[in-house]
This record gives structure tokens, C-alpha cells and sequence, in this order.
């Protein structure tokens, strides 16, 4: 079959050939503007939010500073351009955004991307961990309740995801710090200095993106192993796991990658309760801080950062759909017939 294909496609006219490459490139475009479109709507919804919460930062640092004056605190206003009308400050921001500056933090002085950047390292480390740990869980528990001999463990492996799924992060983290630092003494409880420090805040917030990957990898695996085709794959002398992750396992990646992309966001926003419980200093911890302290500067920055990854990574798994399953090329290209 793959060799009729290569020469069918080797056939195939310079005409037929710069169209599909013109359908690739139309296809390209859509979801980069898409992306675009996400990033946008995210500043956009953020910027009005902050608008209407009553106060802002320089209200907050004259509440809680004995040391600036009301004069002092007007200058503050019209510094960070707060005195100015609503459609004026948006023109401003969306701008200077355009331009690479996402603004100066009110609390701190210092740059929003300077900010981000030096907390960037361990809140990218931490979700990559936590990436890893949830793709693992939920392949091996997908894996045991597809191909298991054993019906208990079926059973059980399909009630996991749920159960995972509905417990609170935070609640989660405290029970792992209790449990694994204060009471056994085996990982660091607080701190960002060590590979070790990241175990328990990567498990806790690998449990919930892991759970829902669970649960669509083994709806789909158990939707593939019980297809007519797996029947004939086993029966040609295929063992359980050679069936499992030759044949089912590619079939039902597309729905896999589609989780984990829609779920990128998700880790991100969850390291505000993670680094918070687990004291680390990276894009969570700062985003609690300055929620706190109403610095618009700095929560607007990271929403953008965050729709920013949220949308590129959604935009290479949509690029990579193609690739990995023809059926969707062959049925976008029927489409522009």
C-alpha cells in the first residue's frame, strides 16, 4: 500500500501538486490568524476585567504605603497613563504590545517581560515535568485498562480518571507535602533550588491534566481494540501489546494530542496554586502577587504570555493533524474541490 502511494503521488501533475501545496498554505494561514485571534481576545477580555475591579495599583500603594501623598499618588496615576480614558489606555497597551512591551510593573518598577523572563526557567521546568508525569500516568493506566487479563484491574483503571479528575489541586499538594516531606522526609517541601524540590509540585499538577488525558486515551484505545480491524490484526499473530501499540495506539493519537494542547493553558494557570503551596518563585507566584496588589501591568502580561503558548502549541498540533493522520488532508482537500 505505501509503495502505490509513493508512485500515485509521483504521478501526479505540477498543476495537482501546487494546489495541494496552495491548500497547505491557505490551511496555515487560517490557524495562524486563529492563534492571533486567541492572543487578541485574551488582552482584550483581561484589559476590561482589570478596568472595571474598583482601584488599581497606585490606589493599592497609597492604601498600604504610610510614605506617599495623594500629589505623589496623582503623579503615579498619570505616569502609568491610569488617569486616562478607557479606549486611550487600550490604544496605549495594544500598542506597545505590537512593539514587544508588555509595560512596567506599578509595584516593583521593573519591566513586565524582565519579570516574566526571570521567573520563566522554573515555572517551564515544572510543566514540562508535570507534561511528562500526566502522559505517562495516563498511558500506563489507559494501557492497563485496555489490555488487562485481569477484570478488577480494568475496572479499576477506568474509575481512576474520574476520581482524579475531581479532587482539588490544592488539596492534593497539601496531602503530598504532609505526606512525602514534613511526615517521611523524602522530598523537599518548599523551594526551587533542586530537581528534587520538583517532584511533588510536578505531581500535583500533573494529576488532573493526566486524568482527563486518561480518559479520552482510553475511550479511545477501548474504541479501537474493539474495531473489526483489530479483530483481523490479532488474529494474524499479533500479541495484546504489539496490537495495542502498533495498530490502536497511532489510531488514537489525534484525540490525545487534542487534550494535551487544549490543556497547556491549564497547567500554566495551575501553577499559581502549586508554586503558592510549594513557595517557588516562578510565573504563578508572581501572577498571585500582583492580583493582589491590582498591578494590571504584570496580570496582563502573563495572560498574554500564557494565551500566547496556549495558542502556538494548539497551532503546531493543528499543523501536525495532517501529518499524522492523512484522512484529515484527504478530507480537506475534498472540501476545496
Amino acid at each position: 500500500m505505501t509503495g502505490y502511494t509513493a508512485g500515485a503521488l509521483s504521478l501526479k501533475s505540477p498543476k495537482a501538486i501546487a494546489a495541494a501545496r496552495g491548500g497547505m498554505a491557505q490551511y496555515v494561514v487560517q490557524r495562524l490568524l486563529q492563534a492571533l485571534f486567541v492572543v487578541w481576545a485574551a488582552f482584550t477580555l483581561s484589559f476590561l476585567l482589570l478596568y472595571a475591579l474598583p482601584g488599581n495599583a497606585a490606589t493599592q500603594k497609597l492604601q498600604t504605603s504610610s510614605y506617599i501623598s495623594q500629589a505623589q499618588y496623582e503623579q503615579l496615576e498619570h505616569y502609568y497613563g491610569l488617569d486616562q480614558p478607557l479606549l486611550t489606555q487600550y490604544v496605549k497597551q495594544l500598542t506597545g504590545i505590537l512593539h514587544g512591551d508588555l509595560g512596567i510593573s506599578v509595584a516593583t518598577g521593573m519591566p513586565v517581560s524582565q519579570l516574566i523572563g526571570n521567573a520563566l526557567p522554573q515555572t517551564l521546568g515544572l510543566t514540562l515535568l508535570a507534561l511528562l508525569i500526566a502522559i505517562t500516568l495516563a498511558f500506563v493506566v489507559s494501557t492497563l485498562a485496555t489490555v488487562s487479563r485481569f477484570a478488577t484491574v480494568r475496572r479499576i483503571c477506568w474509575a481512576l480518571p474520574a476520581i482524579g479528575s475531581s479532587i482539588p489541586g490544592f488539596w492534593i499538594g497539601l496531602i503530598l507535602l504532609w505526606l512525602f516531606s514534613f511526615s517521611l522526609h523524602i522530598f523537599p517541601g518548599v523551594g526551587d533550588g533542586s530537581f528534587a524540590a520538583m517532584i511533588l509540585p510536578a505531581v500535583t499538577l500533573s494529576l488532573r491534566t493526566g486524568s482527563l488525558i486518561a480518559q479520552v486515551l482510553t475511550n479511545s484505545l477501548d474504541k479501537e481494540w474493539h474495531s473489526p480491524y483489530m479483530q483481523t490484526v490479532r488474529t494474524v499473530g499479533y500479541g495484546r501489546l504489539a496490537a495495542l501499540f502498533q495498530q490502536a495506539l497511532p489510531n488514537a493519537s489525534i484525540s490525545v494530542m487534542t487534550v494535551i494542547a487544549t490543556h497547556i493553558g491549564e497547567l500554566l494557570a495551575g501553577t499559581v496554586v502549586v508554586e503558592t503551596v510549594f513557595s517557588r518563585n516562578g510565573i504563578g507566584r508572581i501572577t498571585q502577587v500582583a492580583v493582589t496588589s491590582q498591578d494590571m501591568a504584570v496580570v496582563q502580561g502573563v495572560v498574554i504570555f500564557t494565551a500566547a503558548v496556549y495558542a502556538g502549541v494548539n497551532l503546531v498540533v493543528d499543523l501536525l493533524y495532517p501529518l499524522v493522520d492523512p484522512r484529515i488532508r484527504n478530507s480537506s482537500r475534498r472540501g476545496r474541490k
